[in-house]
This record gives structure tokens, sequence and C-alpha cells, in this order.
């Protein structure tokens, strides 16, 4: 909502071209979990009344336009038992009465529904309207405790939270709360609940739970760390200059906006309001983030040979990439700093935009390269190992050893193709260019060519992360074309045999249904098709086996720290061995 549309610099255009530009930021960025914008209207108000005091035109459509998205929520205009309504009546008694702790455990309030004539079956649900609703708040979440709280005035949360965040008191250091001090900061709660409540702050990541320390619990609260770096900086990350025999990888991206980030599973050595210094394996990260710029630049340093090299800078870009993809759905630029600058200590290294090296990776060029301000050529697995997969040495696979034999399909990057690999048969997925034709008038090609690369890159590294029997793995990779080698399944996806009517071509050539009849091998696949379909019409057993080893996959996937959500699963993407 936009004020003060009556001022004489509002005029028709200016308001217009405001709107437009919100629309442009925000509409697409913010979505529910169905894609759906979160925002509804943009509305701009005049200051100035109607008649008589009353309110102007605009103000009566933004009274209609929140009404109608009142009465549109998912709640309103449905019949609920009058027994739950009675319950809302009793708990808002009960809220006024219990002022200091308004909140009672899961089992004092089955006791209370069953009282109000609510059978034991519908109490969870009853608690899940009033959730709803906006009544009451209760967490079903047996792993952090909470589910046994129920909370009878949802403004007990702000008073919990804003009792924490805003410390200025001797028991906060460098940002962590040891939990034997927390009686002085609740005094108003019981020390039971102490733990209970901090539950509550690491559900809406206000806190984080630390490793015990010699004086017990502990929590950070980044909300409380310090402006400053600490002391102990210089320690952990001098000069590189002064340092011999060490690495410096980094990765540089620019948003529009404040994004928020976390990197679980990492060791923090130090922190600070901006900035944290992280190590794995043999490996350590400083990342630092500029509020005002809003600039997140990670980099990464290691002892020259190691064989980790670039494993912490890919697991910093995935955790980035994927809280982009996954909320932001915003254009970021992405550079690198150029490796040469900042060993020799300048403060301002040459950055390479990624598109330019990933279009170097994907030109064909035995060891592509860039050139830093026009005078010096850098190798690309010298600043970004993660875009040359020159961190993964022990998957390369020269092209040429690889004797396709046949297009058995197409996937997101381009075709893929059953092939030979040292008399062993494979499954080769090439990313190949798109063809002029592909983009409509309103694509970059440079930019869609990029994320095409990106996404390769990302499938790739996942890929090579995970070893299980139920999920297709990865026998290697080839840069000239970018390629992935993969396990070859046999009996091909689940889709086209639980709908073979759908024919199996791989080409548009093979579509018409005279090139199934007329071609032998074409023939053979569908018959063989038919016969697989059949087994699994109404087999239940087997349906059933197929299914519990997709969840033994999905299992796997989710059970990694950090854990990989599929986020694509669906008949095309499950392959069969046997029946």
């Amino acid at each position: 909502v936009g004020t003060h549309a009556d001022d004489a610099l509002c005029t028709e255009e200016y308001i217009f071209d405001y709107q437009q530009e919100l629309k442009d930021r925000y509409l697409k960025r913010f979505k529910s979990s169905l894609g759906v914008p979160s925002i509804k209207y943009i509305i701009t108000l005049s200051t100035r009344f109607g008649k008589k005091g009353t309110p102007g035109d605009d103000v009566r459509q933004l009274m209609e336009r929140v009404g109608h998205i009142m009465v549109n929520r998912r709640l309103v205009g449905k019949t609920y038992p009058k027994s739950w309504l009675g319950l809302e009546k009793h708990l808002r008694a009960l809220s006024k009465q219990r002022e200091q702790s308004p909140f009672m455990s899961w089992a004092e309030f089955t006791e209370t529904a069953t009282n109000c004539h609510i059978s034991q079956e519908d109490v969870s649900e009853a608690a899940a309207f009033l959730h709803s609703s906006g009544v009451l708040c209760h967490f079903n979440d047996e792993h952090s405790g909470l589910a046994n709280l129920v909370i009878l005035d949802p403004q007990f949360l702000t008073n919990v939270m804003s009792a924490v965040i805003s410390l200025r008191t001797n028991f906060i250091t460098n940002g962590e709360i040891l939990e034997k001090n927390l009686i002085h900061i609740w005094r108003a709660f019981e020390p039971s609940l102490h733990k209970t409540l901090m539950g509550l702050l690491e559900r809406f990541e206000i806190a984080f739970a630390l490793p015990p320390s010699e004086e017990g619990a502990r929590y950070l609260v980044p909300a409380l760390l310090p402006d400053t770096q600490p002391g102990s900086y210089t320690k952990l990350w001098g000069p590189i200059a002064s340092k011999e025999h060490v690495y410096q990888l980094g990765r540089v991206y620019e948003f529009k906006f404040l994004a928020y980030f976390t990197f679980p599973g990492v060791e923090a050595q130090e922190y600070w309001n901006t900035g944290i210094i992280i190590s794995m394996d043999d490996e350590q990260a400083i990342i630092r983030y500029n509020p005002t710029e809003y600039k997140l630049t990670m980099n990464v340093r290691g002892t020259q040979g190691s064989p980790s090299r670039g494993q912490l800078l890919r697991f910093l870009i995935e955790s980035v990439e994927t809280v982009i993809e996954g909320w932001y759905e915003t254009d970021v630029d992405i550079s690198v700093p150029c490796s040469h600058c900042v060993e020799a200590g300048s403060y301002s290294p040459f950055m390479f935009s990624m598109e330019e090296c990933a279009q170097q990776v994907t030109s064909g060029n035995g060891k592509p390269f860039v050139m830093c301000r026009g005078v010096r050529k850098v190798r690309i697995d010298a600043i970004a190992p993660d875009i040359s997969f020159a961190d993964m040495m022990t998957k390369r696979i020269d092209f040429k050893e690889l004797n396709l034999i046949k297009v058995i399909g197409t996937g997101a990057f381009g075709q893929v193709y059953e092939a030979k690999l040292n008399e062993n048969s494979v499954a080769v997925k090439v990313l190949e260019k798109q063809k002029k034709q592909q983009f409509s008038e309103f694509d970059e090609p440079e930019d869609l060519e990029f994320k095409r690369f990106n996404e390769f890159q990302r499938e790739v590294w996942i890929m090579s992360c995970i070893r299980h029997a139920k999920l297709v793995r990865l026998e290697g990779i080839s840069t000239n074309p970018p390629s992935m080698i993969m396990e070859l399944l046999p009996m091909g996806d689940l889709y086209h045999i639980l709908y073979p009517t759908k024919k199996p071509a791989a080409t548009k050539q093979e579509l018409s249904s005279s090139s199934v009849e007329d071609d032998p091998e074409l023939n053979y696949r569908w018959t063989r098709l038919q016969t697989w379909h059949s087994q699994i019409k109404g087999n239940w057993e087997l349906r059933m086996r197929i299914a519990m080893d997709v969840a033994k996959g999905m299992r796997h996937l989710h059970s990694l720290s950090p854990p990989i959500i599929h986020r694509d699963l669906r008949s095309p993407n499950i392959f069969l061995i046997s029946l």
C-alpha cells in the first residue's frame, strides 16, 4: 500500500511506473508453495478524506480488497463442529487466567478438549483447526519436543523471542547463550520450560544449538552477534601473500535484495554479524556478506596438491544455489575472482563472469582459459575447478573412448545415447547447445545456455556424491563435449512400461506408427514394453516392490548431510533393471 498519492510529485505516470517496478521486482519472487503469488494487490491511497470526513474511494477500495482476501481464506465459509468453537471460547478464558504463562501440556489440552465433548480421535484435528485460525500455536514436532506444548496466546511467542533478541547483558558472549544462564533471561517462565522454549526459537531459526562446551549446553543467536570482526580473525585468515603453498578459490554473488543463508554441516571456527570462518576436511573458508551492497563473498583456502581441492567451495555453492532456486527465484550476478590477482595480494582482483567461464568450458577447448584485464591467460581449472570439473579427475573419461550406438531418449540438456565403454554398456547424457529457433523473442540465449550448464554442473556434482544400490550410478564425466556417463538400465523408464500406448520413440522421426511396424528393432522394443506392462498390470505385489525400492533410494538421499531433495520424483525418472 502506497500512501500520499495526492502529493504533487505523484503524477499518473509516476504511480504507473512505480507500480510496474514493484511488480517486476516482487511478484515473481514471492509465491506460495503452490506457485501462487503471495502479493495480491498493489494499491495507492490518497491522504485526503471524502465528504464529511468519510473515507475516500481509494480507501474503500482497499477495505473491499482486504475483505475479499479474508472471505476467500481456506477456513472462511466452512462449517465446523460447535464443540470446536466451544473449546476456542474455553481456551481464550484460560489464556486470560494464565496471562504470565499462557500454555499447557498436550495431555492437559486433550483433557480440556474431551470436556468440551470432542472425541479423542478428533482432538488433533481440532488443534490443527485452532492453530490455522490463529487461536493457539501447536507444532506437532516430536523431534524438537514441541509436540507436548500448546501455546494459548500466540502473542506469547513474540514475547519469548523479543526477550532473547533484544538482550544486551553480560550473559551474551559473541552471540552465544549458555543454557544455565536462561534462568536470568526468562525469569517469568519455569526453568523446566526453558529447553522447550529454546526448541521454539530453533524452529523459527532465531537460535541454533551449538556443540556443548565445558560449561554445558549452549546456543547461538545470530541477531546478537557482534558487528566487528573478532580478534582471532587475522590469525585464522591472514593475507594469502604471507602463506606458502596455499591456494585460494572464490565466488561472489550480487543480489538485488537482502538475502539470508545458512550453511549446515560445517564446523564454524569464528563468526560475527556479517561473516563466518568455517572448515571442512583440510580446507578453510571465509564467508562475508555486505548488507549495503547485497553482496555475498566466499573464499576457500587449502594446501596446494590437496586431494580435496575445491570440495568445500562446491559444498558452499550448492548450499547457496539451492536457496536461490528454492526461495528467491531471482536473477543473481555471479563472478569469479582471478587467483593470480589474489595471490599477488591485490585487494581488488579482476572478476570474471560465470557466464564467460561456462562459455569457455563448453566451447570445446582442451584447456579453457579466460583473459585477466585482457593481457594474461588464466586457466579456468585454476580459478573455478567446479566449472571445469577439475575437482573430479578420478571421474574423467575421454569422450573418444565412448562408442555411441543409438539415441535412447531426450533429456533436459540434450539427447541420451546408449554407448559402449570398454565393452560395457553405458548411458551417455550429452549437454548440447540449443539451436536459435529454440529461443523465444524474449529469451537471452547466453543466459539460458548458462542456466542449462549450471543445472548440468549441479546434477554432475550431486550424482558424484551418492552411491547406492537403488540410485542410478555415475560412471564418469567428459568435458569435451560436457557429458555424463551413467549406468545403463536395460528396461528403460517406468512411464513407458505403465503407458505402452506411448510409442517408445527416441527421435521425432520415430513417432509415426508406421515407423514401429517397419523398424524391426523398434517393433521388438514395442513388444517388450507390452509384455512388461502385462506383468505389472494388476500385480500389486510387484508394484509394492517397485515402490519400496524407490522409497529406499529416497531415504538414502534424505539421510545425507545435508539431505538431498529430489523434487522431480515421477515415473519417467524411475528406471528398471528387471521385474
